[in-house]
């Protein structure tokens, strides 16, 4: 099968997992507003334990889906086609790698490398180095390769997650409880919200080593640097919303909503 028929198959896969995050995102809403609807009728706990059972598994499935996304989007950013489009070669030397964050790693290094004319060595890490006369280039790149030691966890959840453990983590072994890096994505992820932002992250991460390959001949332009520098301030906002997450606040929305279809409801029973 040809790169360009492949690059479409990856292309269709990824837009119906990303149709599937907002799906699941929206249910995941109307869970809450249910949930909080109960909380504040006193109802009783039954219904309230079933509610807090919904949200949770509705929002491990978002987990599940966002942390396989980053594998289907790597694939999309490896079959792009541009002048400086990875080989057959180069994408075998990306995907030969067992570890989910090392491939991104890799693809980054890869694409910078081709960009802008560096060597490209498998064992070496990281080229901040390279960018010798050029400081705005390397601290681009030095804040992106600092943004994938997220992935590692996230891929080591969903593979928990592939594997049964919705509700409690086990090792790897499933001989014990999951290791502190699972439980402390689980902690710092810990509601739809917070999720969503971190999606958006991933996003942007995608599109900045995206832009590398595929805007070789502009990556010296203002344009290219400006837009670099504005995903980048993107990360640094989003990063601050997750620190900042008022839940409570997020879900009145959806709270108010749930009221007002309960409203509907019961006039349409009056009618």
């Amino acid at each position: 099968m040809d790169r360009q028929r492949l690059y479409e198959i990856h292309q269709e896969n990824l837009e119906l997992l990303e149709n599937e995050l907002e799906q699941v995102k929206k249910m995941t809403q109307i869970n809450l507003g249910k949930l909080y609807y109960e909380r504040a009728n006193a109802n009783t706990q039954g219904k309230i334990k079933k509610l807090e059972y919904d949200v949770l598994g509705s929002t491990r499935l978002y987990t599940f889906l966002l942390c396989s996304w980053l594998e289907a989007r790597l694939k999309k950013i490896l079959y792009e086609g541009s002048s400086v489009a990875f080989t057959d070669v180069e994408r075998e030397i990306v995907l030969s790698d067992k570890k989910m964050n090392e491939k991104w790693r890799k693809c980054l290094n890869m694409s910078v490398c081709k960009s802008y004319g560096f060597v490209f060595d498998v064992e070496q890490r990281d080229y901040s180095s390279c960018f010798v006369n050029d400081s705005d280039a390397a601290r681009y790149y030095q804040k992106v390769y600092s943004y994938l030691d997220d992935i590692e966890q996230a891929i080591t959840v969903r593979n928990r997650l592939a594997h049964g453990q919705w509700k409690i983590p086990l090792n790897s072994s499933s001989s014990d409880l999951a290791g502190q890096e699972v439980n402390d994505f689980f902690a710092e992820n810990d509601n739809i919200q917070k999720l969503d932002l971190l999606y958006n992250i991933y996003k942007i991460i995608a599109e900045i080593i995206s832009s590398y390959v595929v805007y070789k001949d502009k990556i010296l332009t203002n344009n290219f640097r400006n837009d670099i520098e504005k995903k980048i301030q993107k990360i640094v906002n989003y990063r601050q919303r997750i620190d900042r997450n008022k839940f409570d606040s997020y879900c009145k929305s959806f709270y108010r909503q749930e009221c007002v279809e309960r409203e509907c409801k019961k006039n349409m029973y009056k009618e």
